[in-house]
């Protein structure tokens, strides 16, 4: 069973907000789906970015599979 992205993603500014105040620090896990397959890395250090639209920073390796399955994305 494949779920939407968006369906699977969908919070208002103030939860996004208020998940970002909640993280300090410590690792967290990025994942991306790529034709119903979840490939995932763990990071480090994260940003957030943007309350509207929700946007997070993240640095992959441009060797990683990570980095290509983003790319393909």
């Amino acid at each position: 069973h494949k779920r939407s992205t968006e369906a699977a993603m969908s919070l208002n500014s103030l939860e996004f907000r208020k998940a970002m105040g909640c993280f300090a620090t410590g690792v967290t896990i990025i994942t991306v789906d790529l034709e119903g397959e979840v490939h995932g890395m763990t990071a480090n250090a994260f940003a957030s970015v943007s309350l509207d639209p929700p946007l997070v920073l993240v640095c992959v390796d441009h060797n990683t599979r990570t980095h290509t399955h983003l790319l393909t994305k």
